[in-house]
């Protein structure tokens, strides 16, 4: 009778260690538990395509129903539990969208300071590779990555290490894909699709 309660109580311990390795190494139970829940947005940091790109992406591709707004202001952010945010800045989109790169900043920090207000998730999200690097797309990186839970970036975009180090100086998870299309993968992870 000793033996077989040893027995049981050894299987016990086996049993619930081989579920906390499973949890740990991305299986088992709370694998179920996506970082990224709905309902979600994405918006741009910097008015470039990249935005339009990662849309096409996540709602044609992948049917995450996320909603798409790259001007989305602060105000309108109620009710979101994630945040998309594409950065990559380009003049002509600023342009089009009739704001200046400041302008820009300062929606984005608001955006960012009502995402952490509510407890909202933040992806930050880089596509472009090195076109969308540079003096007006770094400062908008920095200021997203302050505040992201996690990132996925193409690995063009990182060739100096500058996410990398983001990445190690805010505590954030980063994901590194070859393409856009390869992001596939790890967004539908977030979002535990």
């Amino acid at each position: 009778m000793q033996g077989s309660l040893r027995t049981r109580l050894w299987i016990t311990v086996v049993a619930t260690a081989t579920l906390c390795l499973a949890a740990l190494a991305g299986g088992g139970p709370s694998a179920a538990a996506a970082p990224a829940a709905k309902p979600g947005i994405i918006t741009s940091a910097g008015q470039s395509s990249d935005a339009v790109m990662v849309n096409v992406l996540a709602n044609t591709q992948l049917k995450l129903g996320l909603d798409f707004d790259p001007l989305v202001q602060a105000e309108s952010l109620a009710g979101y539990r994630t945040l998309v945010v594409v950065v990559g800045a380009s003049a002509k989109g600023l342009g089009a969208a009739g704001i200046n790169e400041e302008q820009e900043m300062a929606r984005v920090t608001a955006l960012l300071e009502q995402a952490k207000a509510q407890d909202a998730f933040v992806l930050l999200m880089h596509v472009g590779g090195t076109a969308r690097r540079g003096p007006s797309s770094n400062p908008l990186i920095e200021a997203v990555a302050a505040y992201a839970d996690a990132m996925i970036v193409v690995r063009s975009g990182n060739e100096d290490g500058f996410f990398t180090q983001l990445a190690q100086e805010y505590g954030i998870p980063l994901t590194e894909v070859e393409r856009i299309v390869d992001a596939r993968e790890p967004l539908s992870r977030l979002f535990g699709a």
